[in-house]
């Protein structure tokens, strides 16, 4: 899945031989930015900067925004958007960037579940997040994260224009009701 700045999503499928081939298109009205597949739903969730996330269903086409900008929940602009696939539970989590922050969201019925900051951590001089543009989040235990990690861009790293932060799940977990 790809989008652009006018809205267009298209979904591109290769195959084993390295062909590809457009399966099909969707239309917003404003720019998209992150989208991640669920495969568990055969849902495609979009990230419209200006309005929300978007949910289609890839089975019959019927998209609904889930989660509207608010400027309280999710703060112009939606950037990026990945799952977590837990034991038994999945969250969509979504960088909403004109506050840097994270909301988490429980799949599969959109609710809200936890909204949180990247802070600095004067202890070990890493400073927070800011402006995050792409996420990506696995639950896979990789050594030193026995229930996965959230990985974040971070967009104004000072003297660095930019870095990547890492988020232990389990910290994120222990938030959520």
């Amino acid at each position: 899945f790809v989008g652009d700045k006018k809205g267009l999503i298209e979904q591109w499928v290769i195959d084993e031989d390295l062909g590809f081939e457009l399966r099909r298109r969707f239309q917003l009205q404003g720019q998209t930015e992150g989208c991640v597949y669920d495969s568990t739903a055969d849902t495609l969730y979009i990230g419209e900067e200006e309005r929300g996330i978007w949910a289609i269903d890839l089975a019959n086409g019927n998209r609904q925004l889930i989660t509207p900008v608010d400027e309280t929940n999710l703060v112009m602009d939606v950037e990026g958007l990945d799952i977590y696939h837990g034991a038994g539970d999945r969250y969509l989590i979504a960088s909403s960037q004109g506050d840097s922050s994270y909301v988490v969201y429980a799949l599969p019925d959109g609710e809200r579940l936890l909204k949180f900051r990247i802070a600095d951590n004067a202890d070990t001089g890493i400073d927070g997040s800011e402006e995050t543009d792409g996420i990506a989040v696995t639950s896979a235990e990789i050594p030193g994260y026995p229930q996965g990690i959230l990985v974040v861009q971070d967009g104004a790293n000072v003297p660095a224009r930019q870095n990547f932060k890492g988020v232990d799940w389990q910290k994120i977990q222990v938030l959520l009701p």
